[in-house]
């Protein structure tokens, strides 16, 4: 009878250890990725590998919009991000743990940054009338690679992996770039591409990313400076080494001052910087902007440094 109580309490005592690790690992928080343009799902696989060598358990979902590097570069910018809304929104893991953090590279970051400021807006509710969008689950900690998150103003260097002349554009500005139904809906790059020497012309007809950041009155105006200043912490990462956003202040929201493409401005001298709310994290100290000093990307791949840098920047950031 001894015997039989002492095997009763060790299988109890194992099922509840058991139950207790499981328990530690299902409640890791999980991690989206997504990749940039002329790109696709496997420039993020290292950033998978590298979170489950620490964290096996911890759930990653690398998004693809499309099909891969050709839907990257050519279509409906604001289409793609409702894609990833939803792809994103309806994950049964993410949304059964109910927020996610968050690694986007390069143009990705247009998506994810739509993700979490515009989620619940009223367009997007329009366009996904099938979904309770306010209960989709929210962005915890924000990692940000090489975001053209002020916007692009390329060089030819810069536009030749998309097959354009990028000065023939530029000489012709918002005639052809800003034209709704023409490149706004066809090339994703033009809707966050901002002439610092057209801006009248950007803020009236670009559909995408004056909205975003909301550079003009909208609807959803104060919800996504609310939605963005909900995030637990907001982390770029940039350097005047990138080689390929343009201007590379960009991806700290800084540009082009307005009618130069000599000038600059940090993103504290901008609107931006109240706008959506980055003087409010920066002020709650959930804001960072680091100078990684390397190449556009490096971040992606071991042997340059990526793996390394990951470790040091972002791996405590998105394993919690």
């Amino acid at each position: 009878m001894g015997f039989f109580r002492f095997k009763l309490y060790f299988i109890l005592i194992s099922f509840l250890i058991f139950h207790r690790c499981l328990s530690d690992t299902s409640g890791m928080r999980p991690v989206v990725l997504m990749h940039g343009i002329n790109g696709n799902a496997g420039n993020m696989k290292h950033f998978q590998e590298w979170i489950q060598e620490d964290s096996p358990d911890t759930y990653v979902l690398d998004v693809e919009l499309g099909n891969g590097a050709f839907d990257s570069i050519f279509g409906d910018i604001t289409k793609w991000a409702l894609d990833f809304i939803e792809i994103v929104g309806t994950d049964e893991v993410i949304s059964e743990f109910g927020s996610f953090n968050l690694i986007c590279h390069s143009q990705g970051n247009m998506f994810c940054l739509y993700y979490i400021g515009m989620h619940n807006s009223s367009y997007v509710k329009e366009q996904l009338p099938d979904y309770d969008l306010d209960s989709f689950p929210t962005v915890y900690n924000y990692m940000s690679i090489a975001a053209p998150a002020a916007g692009f103003f390329g060089d030819d260097d810069s536009f030749e992996m998309i097959g354009l002349e990028t000065n023939d554009i530029a000489k012709v500005g918002g005639s052809i770039i800003y034209t709704p139904y023409i490149l706004q809906l066809l090339v994703n790059p033009s809707g966050y591409w901002r002439d610092p020497m057209h801006l009248d012309v950007y803020r009236k007809l670009c559909l995408f990313l004056p909205i975003l950041n909301n550079e003009i009155s909208h609807p959803d105006f104060a919800l996504n400076k609310q939605n963005r200043m909900s995030l637990n912490y907001y982390k770029m990462f940039g350097s005047p080494n990138d080689g390929v956003i343009s201007p590379y202040q960009s991806t700290w929201y800084g540009y082009f001052k307005e009618g130069t493409l000599e000038e600059f401005v940090t993103a504290e001298e901008t609107d931006t910087w109240e706008n959506v709310g980055l003087k409010d994290l920066d002020e709650a100290g959930k804001l960072e902007f680091v100078d990684s000093g390397m190449c556009h990307t490096d971040y992606l791949y071991e042997d340059t440094g990526g793996k390394a840098f990951f470790e040091k920047e972002m791996k405590d950031y998105v394993i919690n």
